[in-house]
């Protein structure tokens, strides 16, 4: 994804969270504050598809009408979501690369790295901190 690509998916995920956020929110905060908080949570979820985030919202409105989410809820909707869709060997390697469990250097091949990658079972920074990229 190119940086403007980026910008523009965060910009799209910000706006989903502000609309779902709109209902929780008895003061609204400072432009200041709303931009940090919304920052907070492009920076958690631009991993993943708008369209995954934008369910993961909806949901968690529908089930928890009054409790307010914050980024790590939606996240671990989506792992969960994601779980369900899931090949059991990528899953494996993704615990093994998601935790801080030994990994031997060979253990992950640059085929199934990929896999992971484009499946969002791990984010590139994990996979780059754990040497499979």
């Amino acid at each position: 994804m190119s940086q403007q690509e980026l910008e523009g998916h965060r910009s799209k995920i910000c706006f989903e969270v502000e609309v779902i956020l709109d209902g929780y929110w008895k003061d609204r905060p400072s432009e200041a504050v709303k931009a940090a908080i919304l920052a907070d949570w492009a920076d958690t979820l631009e991993d993943w598809p708008h369209d995954w985030v934008l369910h993961g919202l909806r949901k968690w409105r529908d089930q928890f009408p009054s409790k307010k989410p914050n980024p790590s809820h939606i996240k671990n909707m989506l792992i969960e979501a994601r779980r369900g869709q899931t090949d059991p060997h990528l899953d494996f390697y993704a615990n093994m690369v998601n935790s801080d469990r030994f990994l031997p250097d060979s253990m992950i091949s640059a085929e199934t790295a990929q896999k992971l990658l484009d499946g969002g079972y791990v984010t590139p920074e994990r996979a780059k901190s754990r040497g499979i990229l």
